[in-house]
């Protein structure tokens, strides 16, 4: 009886959380386009290849932001996600360049996310140090070692080095009318599901929120 007269408090409580969201991305929205109408020569923020530019340069930075979510979830913290990704996609490229497969290079990167990782949930783990205090150390240890491999230069294989589909993973312009953004947004969106799937229904979800929760 008493969960029966729980359930719709709590499905209150969802819909505020989810609908306040998204109303204040609207309110959001609305705001640049009646400023962008205001404006001399306006009317380019409220259309399809403007939506089109944000999701894009927005989706690397949402992949990211997907396990940063699991991490802040954890009641955990990470400064070192951005010279991360820097690190992998030096190592990415640097293969390329240096004329591995494509699935070799991209094998590497990888790896050297999952290490990254690794070695920052093993100092934070065994020697009980804050999450805090470890990220903050390794971001500048991993911006340093791009910067090693890279030579502290920009990394630029050549065309015919670079698969295809790599470039085209995040290309408004190849993107077919059905799909309206390119694949690289809707392999975002895929994620997310798995992402939200993952801490709303699994046992590992579970753990994953109540440790962030009560670390003890």
């Amino acid at each position: 009886m008493e969960s029966d007269l729980n359930r719709p408090s709590r499905l209150l409580s969802l819909l505020r959380t989810t609908l306040g969201t998204l109303l204040a991305l609207i309110v959001v929205i609305a705001f640049f386009t009646i400023a962008d109408n205001l404006q001399s020569g306006g009317g380019r923020f409220a259309t399809v290849k403007n939506a089109q530019n944000i999701v894009v340069q927005s989706a690397t930075v949402g992949v990211a932001a997907l396990g940063m979510t699991i991490i802040i979830v954890s009641g955990g913290i990470d400064l070192s996600a951005g010279t991360g990704m820097a690190l992998c996609a030096v190592v990415l490229a640097w293969c390329l360049k240096a004329d591995y497969a494509p699935s070799s290079a991209i094998a590497a990167g990888i790896l050297a996310g999952g290490l990254i990782g690794a070695v920052n949930g093993l100092l934070i783990s065994i020697l009980r140090v804050v999450p805090f205090i470890v990220t903050l150390g390794t971001m500048t240890i991993f911006l340093g070692l791009s910067k090693v491999i890279a030579e502290n230069r920009t990394i630029r294989p050549a065309p015919e080095q670079v698969p295809e589909w790599i470039p085209q993973l995040l290309n408004p312009r190849i993107a077919t009318p059905w799909m309206l953004f390119p694949a690289g947004v809707w392999f975002l969106v895929g994620l997310s599901v798995v992402v939200a799937l993952l801490l709303k229904f699994t046992v590992l979800g579970r753990h994953i929120t109540s440790m962030g929760a009560n670390q003890r």
